[in-house]
């Protein structure tokens, strides 16, 4: 019975043949992550947004914020910075995740099957928009979450590239947010020149808050006291923030308070905190546009002109232009984090975290050399 065959002059039992077979089929379950081994725990799908406590620590990114026995549902959010605002004040009454992964492009991001099959399961699901997200995201949305409400945050504070105002007085914190399907609402026509990244104030910050409440306490009424009570907490975080930020920019000098950026990320800060855009990199909203070579010859002459201490590069483009724009000019090239949060331990894994650092850095680069 054990004799087995022979096979290149080698006897081969069947006990050694059900040995084989077991070690090739551990094998593959290690590659799938089936048991704890080298390529267990990586994190392929959607990011979960990170739970900030008070002061701005939050839990570790890629940690799954799984919601208890009872749970409402599910909140998908389109960036990490939209997603950690969201968990403020859902708590744990739902889950809450991010559809993009932390250093993730929006403007570039493709969504995956995967993503359709997670927004079918939301219950609401939050865009920046303005023209933040791809448009195959809104189309995903609109064809994938159909069971699910869906606001876009940033069509009531959104302001033209240019400077001029996209809806007059919708700076008003008491209004409701615009639910509607992506790609259909008015709005639309209009996103192509709309500065999406209104985040970057913080009282803009704080109306975006209010209208993932007001989204809330619609689809959890019996969880309204609790919700607001989040809110109203987070919000208190949030003007404190913004005081600091106004305390640590009151150190820069008028004058040295001039802002180059990869693409315009920081039209929002700069007008919230008093601050001049000289230009940008890349002199779109999007990161998809290319410079002429009229514009970065006419970018390096405002540098110079300006006298501008530094370029900020945003974590999630890439600096190649920028540093060679630095070379040329003589001036340092600056870190930020712009439409993504940090990792965990990065100090940015927060709203309030990436608010902080980005100013500690701005604010440091602006005061070197005075």
């Amino acid at each position: 019975m054990n004799e087995g065959k022979r096979i290149d002059g080698h006897r081969v039992t069947a006990s050694f043949v059900i040995r084989c077979l077991i070690i090739a089929f551990a094998g593959v379950m290690l590659m799938a992550g089936a048991i704890p081994g080298t390529f267990a725990g990586q994190q392929t799908g959607p990011v979960p947004a990170t739970a900030a406590a008070p002061g701005g620590a939050s839990a570790p990114a890629g940690e799954v914020a799984r919601s208890p026995s009872g749970s409402q549902g599910l909140i998908v959010a389109s960036t990490s910075i939209t997603a950690d605002l969201a968990r403020q004040v859902a708590g744990d009454r739902w889950e809450v995740v991010s559809l993009m992964p932390l250093g993730a492009d929006p403007h570039a991001f493709e969504p995956t099957p995967q993503d359709a099959r997670l927004l079918a399961r939301a219950r609401l699901v939050v865009l920046v928009g303005a023209g933040l997200e791809p448009p195959a995201v809104t189309r995903l949305v609109r064809s994938a979450a159909v069971q699910a409400q869906v606001i876009e945050l940033a069509p009531q504070l959104a302001v033209r590239s240019e400077g001029v105002s996209a809806h007059e007085g919708s700076s008003s914190q008491d209004e409701s947010p615009s639910e509607h399907e992506p790609g259909t609402h008015a709005h639309e026509a209009s996103h192509g020149d709309l500065d999406p990244h209104v985040w970057t104030s913080v009282p803009n910050a704080m109306r975006m808050v209010q209208q993932i409440t007001s989204a809330l306490e619609r689809l959890d009424p019996a969880g309204k006291a609790s919700i607001a009570a989040r809110a109203e907490r987070y919000l208190a975080q949030l003007r404190e923030l913004d005081a600091w930020v106004r305390r640590q920019v009151d150190r820069v000098p008028r004058e040295r308070r001039v802002l180059v950026t990869n693409h315009e990320t920081l039209n929002y800060f700069a007008r919230e905190y008093g601050f001049t855009v000289v230009g940008a990199v890349i002199p779109s909203v999007s990161t998809l546009a290319e410079p002429t070579a009229a514009e970065t010859a006419k970018l390096l002459d405002a540098i110079r002109r300006a006298n501008v201490p530094a370029i900020f590069v945003e974590a999630t483009v890439s600096p190649v232009l920028a540093r060679r724009l630095a070379q040329e000019t003589g001036v340092r090239v600056v870190a930020l984090y712009s439409d993504s949060l940090g990792p965990a331990g990065s100090g940015a894994d927060s709203y309030v975290g990436y608010m902080r650092t980005n100013v500690t850095r701005i604010v440091e680069a602006m005061s070197d050399g005075r």
